[in-house]
């Protein structure tokens, strides 16, 4: 039974996609577009910026401190 059917008592409604699902098919529930990615892992990139730095600072010989 497919959702493109109208039924006039029909209790399960769709809403229609919002923001980047509107426009990018690709942007579904964990999707793969480049907007909903750098969402996704804003914290994990910040940490490997901050764990690359640090090791940096321990391979010159700087306290990282």
């Amino acid at each position: 039974m497919g959702f493109d059917k109208e039924y006039p008592n029909r209790k399960d409604w769709r809403k229609p996609y919002r923001g980047s699902k509107a426009f990018d098919h690709s942007c579904r529930n964990k999707g793969g577009c480049g907007y909903c990615q750098n969402n996704r892992l804003y914290f994990d990139k910040r940490n490997r910026s901050a764990a690359d730095e640090e090791l940096s600072k321990w391979n010159k010989g700087d306290d990282p401190t």
